[in-house]
């Protein structure tokens, strides 16, 4: 399974270079470049390193290779509804990684009240 199409979509939409990415990601520009014409599959890349990835890209490592994982996310789920450009992406992209940490310290809280 290759995720190079998936992989160079949520680049564009996002408006991040192979080199951001890979420098932000803390990965080789040709690992990355190989990662995008797939010649590198999704087992392949180490569990860490597609962390890394999807840090840098607002998403969950799932995202790349399951569909419902795909639609959960809101950058995906909401193209094409209203401004698309990539600062209105990195903006979603920044609310579902806010929501994500606020309800992991939610869970935390009602873990400690009990």
């Amino acid at each position: 399974m290759f995720i190079g199409a998936t992989l160079k979509s949520r680049m564009d939409t996002l408006g991040i270079t192979v080199e951001k990415l890979a420098d932000e990601a803390i990965l080789d520009i040709e690992f990355v470049q190989k990662i995008m014409n797939d010649k590198v599959s999704i087992h392949e890349i180490d569990e860490m390193d597609l962390e890394f990835i999807s840090d840098v890209l607002y998403c969950k490592p799932e995202y790349f290779y399951d569909q419902s994982s795909k639609e959960k996310d809101l950058i995906y789920s909401a193209m094409n509804r209203g401004i698309d450009d990539t600062k209105s992406s990195k903006v979603k992209g920044n609310i579902q990684n806010f929501t994500k940490d606020f309800i992991f310290l939610k869970n935390i809280m009602s873990e400690l009240e009990e």
